[in-house]
């Protein structure tokens, strides 16, 4: 391949992938437009401020119902018949741009070695390169149009549901169901017959299973007074942890300082226990005193002995 070929071919590259790669470039915003910066209603919606404007004229209750039904009816028709064109283009729609954006973007990447000076081996590589590239563009899409199926029947699905609601709403009266909330029903009823509202559907779906699983797997499990019932039934001593009240911190603070245990203080917390009557002898009885529930009053009491606070001056 000659110089001056070579730079043909670059300059076409060039110009068929910024062409197809700026077909699909788009600004992104995060909200709507205020109302009272946009057009009037009847330059965005002419058919709905004309159907709003005979509503409100109309004084007899079957005159509204018959304008809001007219209203339903007319635009549900239509939005069924560009939803029914939007199916029949949406396969060679999606192929057609996206393989053209990521050939767009693979024509850039051989352009950059297809420029005068480079050898022929190099340019041949190039374009190995990007034939390789295309065919993951063509197989990742041909992916996609596979899950297309399962998008269509969610579309169908949401439509349907929606119909059914806007089908209950033309018997209803025009304070039950007010043009209004025709209107919005008539938007969803549109933006369900999307890739968008699809995936947002789809998205909800999952939640909502995940989230019934959820609670399933909690119902199976047992619950902590059965744990415990089970565990007193095969002989466990089953205790129940106090809270970390301020006496128990107060405690744990005094008798075991860094969190190390004192010898001197073990043996003041167990002679005090002796005093009271209490199971001195067990090795843990320091240990249920600063847990156990049921030792909040012996740890608001130890606090008060005079005693005790004299064998443990830090405790004081």
């Amino acid at each position: 391949m000659s110089m001056q070929q070579t730079s043909r071919v670059s300059r076409w590259v060039v110009l068929v992938s910024a062409t197809l790669a700026l077909a699909g470039c788009a600004s992104f915003e995060g909200a709507p437009d205020r109302p009272e910066r946009s057009p009037a209603l009847e330059l965005l919606d002419k058919g709905y401020a004309e159907a709003v404007a005979r509503y409100h004229a109309a004084a007899a209750e079957a005159a509204k119902v018959a304008v809001r039904n007219h209203f339903i009816e007319t635009r549900a028709g239509l939005i069924d018949r560009h939803y029914a064109t939007f199916k029949s283009k949406l396969y060679a729609q999606r192929v057609g741009s996206a393989v053209g954006v990521d050939l767009a973007t693979l024509g850039l990447n051989i352009a950059g070695v297809l420029t005068p000076g480079e050898q022929a081996k190099t340019a041949m590589n190039a374009l190995s390169g990007g034939l390789i590239g295309g065919k993951s563009s063509v197989d990742k899409n041909v992916y996609f149009d596979r899950t297309l199926p399962a998008m269509l029947s969610q579309m169908e699905g949401q439509r349907s549901s929606l119909r059914m609601q806007l089908l209950t709403g033309l018997e209803q009266s025009s304070k039950t169901y007010p043009l209004m909330q025709a209107a919005a029903d008539l938007e969803a009823y549109y933006a369900a017959g999307t890739l968008a509202g699809a995936v947002t559907a789809i998205t909800q779906q999952a939640a909502a299973s995940q989230a019934a699983a959820t609670a399933n797997l909690a119902a199976r499990l047992p619950t902590a007074q059965e744990v415990q019932a089970r565990l007193k039934r095969e002989h466990f001593e089953v205790r129940t942890a106090a809270p970390d009240d301020t006496l128990a911190q107060r405690l744990r603070a005094c008798l075991r300082p860094g969190g190390q245990r004192v010898a001197a203080n073990e043996a003041a917390v167990r002679e005090w226990l002796r005093r009271q009557g209490q199971d001195a002898a067990n090795p843990l009885a320091t240990d249920i005193l600063l847990t156990e529930a049921s030792g909040a009053a012996s740890r608001e009491a130890l606090l008060q002995d005079v005693a005790f606070l004299q064998a443990v001056p830090a405790c004081r």
